[in-house]
């Protein structure tokens, strides 16, 4: 049985945050606050955040584009002929992976919304073959390495491995020398290989 009316709830003026907002708080720590690193656990979670918002009445602005036209624009850069399968299931249907097909939908959520994070330093290719096996932890396959900006709050940068165009291995740092130490102990890539972009 619903609750009685209390009178000062209707004076608690709370901000609900966009969908775009909510997923950049989520990009860096996801399966903390989806139970898991998968795109169905995030669509779930989204899903929910969605019928928050409907069930309280809470018209959020500013969510340019739609996100709701989210379906068809990847059914149409991943060349489905429609899109009644939902982004989720077309986006995992890509990786055999469940973490990589995360990385995937945050690297076409950005390319939707015309976000295209800047590479601050990469290694060259000799340096990638001639790095030695790290003593920590197992090293992923890659054929690139490079470290970027993550949009659009620039708060933080991440670490990415490539094989070929397929993100292999993504991790999170607060700043480029933390990034360069733990490539250091995830690829055995020694700080001086790295070239830094200019600003």
């Amino acid at each position: 049985m619903p609750a009685s009316g209390n009178s000062t709830s209707s004076n608690i003026k709370v901000e609900m945050l966009n969908i775009y907002q909510l997923l950049d708080l989520l990009r860096r720590r996801t399966a903390m606050y989806t139970g898991e690193a998968s795109v169905h656990s995030l669509g779930s979670f989204v899903d929910g955040y969605s019928f928050c918002q409907r069930q309280a009445g809470m018209a959020v602005e500013d969510e340019k584009p739609d996100f709701g036209s989210f379906h068809d624009w990847v059914a149409n850069k991943l060349g489905y002929s429609e899109s009644a399968s939902g982004w989720r299931n077309m986006i995992t249907s890509q990786r055999l992976d469940a973490e990589e097909a995360l990385w995937l939908f945050y690297q076409l959520l950005d390319e939707y919304r015309g976000l295209y994070p800047r590479t601050l330093a990469s290694v060259a290719q000799e340096n990638l073959e001639d790095s030695p096996q790290p003593s920590k932890g197992i090293r992923p396959a890659y054929t690139s390495l490079t470290i970027e900006e993550v949009l659009p709050a620039k708060e933080w940068v991440a670490i990415i491995a490539k094989r070929h165009d397929v993100i292999s291995y993504r991790r999170s740092a607060d700043t480029i020398e933390k990034a360069i130490q733990e490539a250091e102990n995830i690829f055995g890539i020694a700080p001086d290989a790295w070239a830094l972009t200019a600003t």
